[in-house]
Order: C-alpha cells, then structure tokens, then sequence
C-alpha cells in the first residue's frame, strides 16, 4: 500500500480541532494568533490558514477581519456511568483489507504527548483500508505505536489481522480500556481518494487513545462513509 500521509494544514487543524472538543480553547474564547500557531507547528502562514479554513467550514471557529479567530462551538462532555459496550456495526461485509506497517513521524502531537513521545518523534504507524463485497473502500484505520512499546513490528508488515489479539499473542501486551472521541470530520484530499467521496464529504471520525495494564498502549483514528458504518452504545442499570 503507498504511504499515506495527511497534508500539513490538516494535522495542523485536527490539533485543534481536538483542543476546541477539549475544552482547551473554550467557547467565545480567541485562537492564538497565527505568529504564535506558525512558531509552534513550524509552519507556514498560509498552512495556518488552511487549517483555520477547515475549522471554519466545521462550524468550529469564527473569523473576523482584523480582530482574529473566535471559537463558537465546543462539545459538552457528558458522563456515562453505565456503559457496557460500544458496538461498531458495519452495513456491508467486508471482502478484503489491504494493510501496511511503517515508520513514520506521529503527525499529532496530542498522539505523541500520549505515547510519552516527543512532537513529530517517528512512530511505528499500522493503517488498514477495508473494502466492501463490491470493492468500494469503506473506512481507513490507522494506529500508532511507539518503537518501544512494540520494538520489532515492522517485521510484521502483512501478519497482522487483529491488532489487539496480535499484541497480546506477540507482546504480552493485554488491552485494558480506552476514551474515544466520536465526531464528524471534513474528507480532505487524501481520504476523498482513498475512500472514493468528494473533497469535503462527512466522514464518521472515531479518535481512541487505548491503555494496557501497563499504560498507554496506542491510539487510533478511524475515518469511514457514515452511509455503511455506524456506532450502537450500550447503557445498563
């Protein structure tokens, strides 16, 4: 599978973005300013606006001319006690999945902070593309791993199925619970191709960062057309 690597204006959006849903940057709060976004990602001006155009077009930011960016909507965490279960149900049958294990830099630095990285430190990256019966690309998966959680797996490429099962037969690595963020996210460039949709089309976005018993285990980002995939929570007294 040819690498596939998100362009720098939207690694440099799903930062925010992921701030914004945080709370980090709070409702009717201001963006830094664009020298202080440049200095921070190492990018250019034009790069920050691309990535405050997308945010922009998530109905997550406000700009006004000359006064800068204001945030206009955040997520309202909501707890709840009672899960048992979230179900990822898909409304095809897969046919076939083409999958790849490479070393990357961990564009995310929220990512990074996770797996106990530096920003941009290089990764061990798993990305899968799943197809349905008729062949059409339905969802891109891609895991990061630090080398030093899982040293070796690159000589893995094209063994591996089940990324948690693998890891407990493998690693003794032994899944231990997780926080997913469930959003909608615009399809830029790369995944429009991948997936086969229109530049700018809703994609169901699942963010996972998962623990072992040890610690953080790996964190996750799933993209897939919402018209064959969907989530079920289960609650119970």
């Amino acid at each position: 599978m040819d690498e596939i690597s998100l362009p720098k204006y939207e690694r440099v959006a799903t930062v925010l973005r992921k701030r914004i849903m945080l709370g980090v940057y709070a409702i009717g709060t201001m963006l830094p300013p664009e020298p202080v976004l440049q200095q921070e990602f190492s990018v250019s001006r034009a790069t920050i606006r691309s990535a405050v155009q997308l945010l922009v077009r998530n109905g997550l930011v406000e700009v006004h001319q000359g006064r800068g960016t204001t945030v206009r909507r955040q997520g309202n965490p909501t707890r709840f006690d009672n899960v048992t279960s979230l179900t990822e149900l898909n409304a095809c049958d897969f046919s076939r999945r083409v999958s790849r294990i490479d070393e990357v830099p961990i564009p995310n630095p929220l990512d990074a902070a996770f797996l106990g990285m530096l920003p941009h430190a290089t990764a061990y990256r798993f990305q899968r593309i799943q197809y349905n019966k008729e062949d059409i690309p339905v969802m891109l998966h891609t895991n990061y791993l630090s080398q030093e959680t899982v040293p070796g797996f690159l000589a893995y490429d094209g063994q591996v199925s089940d990324l948690y099962t693998f890891l407990l037969e493998t690693y003794g690595i032994r899944y231990k619970r997780a926080e997913e963020t469930i959003s909608a996210e615009a399809a830029g460039l790369v995944e429009s191709q991948v997936l086969q949709v229109p530049v700018g089309a809703p994609l169901l976005s699942l963010h996972r960062f998962a623990y072992s018993t040890k610690g953080p285990m790996e964190c996750s980002h799933l993209l897939c057309r919402p018209d064959q995939y969907k989530v079920i929570v289960t609650m119970e007294d």
